[in-house]
């Protein structure tokens, strides 16, 4: 739930600039809303995450996987950080999928083929769960 803090700050600090910036990048486009960010408030949702995690004191292993789940060429993708990164992705892919099924083809098909760090049989398992609960079905997955 924490790693998408980011998020709910920029929203609240800045209300009306974020509506804007989140309507201009649209559905399923992370990485452009992540330069969008960066743009309009000089950093991005994850990072901003990342950051407030820290000032938790949060694990920096959690804090790295929370700023590069958007950006997997942030970490080493052996390390625990890109590991985690990975699964963080990967579950936003699938709540994607679940929200809006269509928009999101192209994203996870990306992710699947990238691979999330889970074992084949698990992946299957996922997109079996998927088809059945995504309203209108699941698109076509690599």
């Amino acid at each position: 739930m924490l790693c998408k803090v980011g998020r709910l700050a920029l929203a609240t600090a800045y209300p009306e600039e974020y509506a804007r910036v989140l309507g201009l990048a649209g559905p399923g486009g992370t990485r452009a809303l992540a330069e969008m960010e960066r743009r309009a408030f000089g950093t991005d949702a994850d990072e901003l995450s990342a950051e407030m995690m820290a000032a938790w004191r949060l694990g920096d292993d959690f804090c790295e996987a929370v700023c590069s789940q958007n950006a997997p060429d942030r970490t080493g993708l052996d390390s625990r950080a890109g590991r985690l990164a990975r699964i963080l992705r990967w579950a936003g892919s699938v709540a994607s999928v679940l929200v809006q099924p269509q928009a999101c083809a192209e994203p996870l098909t990306a992710l699947v083929s990238e691979g999330s760090g889970l074992g084949r049989e698990a992946l299957d398992q996922c997109e079996g769960r998927l088809k059945s609960a995504a309203p209108g079905g699941l698109p076509a997955v690599g």
